[in-house]
Order: C-alpha cells, then structure tokens, then sequence
C-alpha cells in the first residue's frame, strides 16, 4: 500500500527528539520568493497555504506548466499531523491544563490545535499509548519477580483527599517494597466509612 501524505519517510532523528521552531509566515513567504518550478524551471509561481491545527501546507503552483507542489510543516503520524499530536501529549506530560497552554500560544497568534482536538488526541490517542505501556511494565515487573521466587514485602496507600477538598474517587497504590516497584494503580471510589 502507498502511503499519500507527502514526506513519509522515516526521519533520522525520532519525531518527538526533532528540533522545532517558531516561524513567521512573512520569513516563509520570503523564502517562496527564492523557489522555482521543479518541473520547468520558471520562477513565475504563486503560492498560497492552509493550516490544519499546528500544520501549515504551502502549495506552490506553476504559472508556465500549471504544476503544483505541497510543502508540510511537519511530518505525519498516519493521517495526523505529528505535532498537533506532540502538542497534545506534550500538554498532558506536563501536567499543563490545555486551557493554558493553547492561550499562551493564541495570545502568540502561533496556530495551534483545539481544546477539541487536544481532548480528542487525548482518548483516541495519548491514553492508550499510555495504557499499553503501563501494562506492558506491568506484565515485566510481575514476571521479573516471580522469576526470583521469593517472598514479596507489599506496601500500599490510597489517596482521596486533598486539604480543603472532597473527593469521591481516589488512587489506591501497591508498591513492593524490596523492588521499589509500583505493582499496581487503580481508581477505588472512596467510602469514608472505610477509613474510619
């Protein structure tokens, strides 16, 4: 099967470890200027581009042969545009709220992805990532110590409440000791009569 988006091979440099900058569309606009038709050669072209979240698409089309050639910002993850899904993982590896994050780069007029997008990335595409991996570490960490046959020293904790605050849900951790390893997390509803 062919792949249809532009620039598809695979870059020297991981996507995520590849430097990015912050251009203005006037420098792009002036370095068009220096281009020519890859077909014949005129320079005479016109260009004109799109933005799709973080992406910005240059089409550059020929007057003399009418060929048209696309320039990508960036490259692709499948269908998406890998730093619209940089942006979202990003966000959420740090902690950030999108909310935030989105403002500084609008008040910067940098084209960046939705609120939308950045919650859409984060189902469809960030989370998952993140649950397989945990429970691929996770089948590890359990096999690794099954392997060493011995007996296993536990050590556990939930935590519901934050000073000044109710909460109804809370992160129930089990850790073994020996190993310094998080065995196991889960999201336990909180029943205050059980810590009493």
């Amino acid at each position: 099967m062919e792949n249809t988006e532009p620039d598809m091979d695979e870059p020297a440099t991981p996507i995520h470890n590849e430097e990015k900058f912050i251009i203005f569309i006037s420098c792009i606009k002036q370095l068009i200027t220096w281009c020519h038709c890859p077909e014949c050669g005129s320079f005479d072209i016109i260009s004109y581009h799109v933005v799709k979240g973080c992406l910005l698409t240059i089409t550059i089309s020929c007057r003399s042969c009418s060929s048209q050639v696309n320039c990508n910002s960036q490259r692709y993850i499948g269908g998406t545009p890998a730093g619209n899904i940089l942006l979202s993982a990003s966000i959420l590896f740090a902690g950030a709220t999108a909310e935030k994050v989105l403002c500084v780069l609008q008040n910067m007029s940098v084209a960046a992805i939705s609120a939308h997008t950045f919650f859409r990335h984060q189902c469809h595409v960030v989370l998952p990532v993140v649950q397989r991996l945990w429970t691929t570490r996770q089948m590890w960490v359990l096999a690794a110590l099954q392997a060493e046959k011995r007996n296993l020293v536990l050590g556990s904790n939930c935590s519901a409440n934050s000073p000044g605050h109710s909460a109804r849900f809370g992160s129930y951790t089990m850790v073994e000791l020996h190993a310094n390893a998080v065995i196991d997390i889960q999201l336990v509803q909180v029943n205050i009569y059980n810590f009493m």
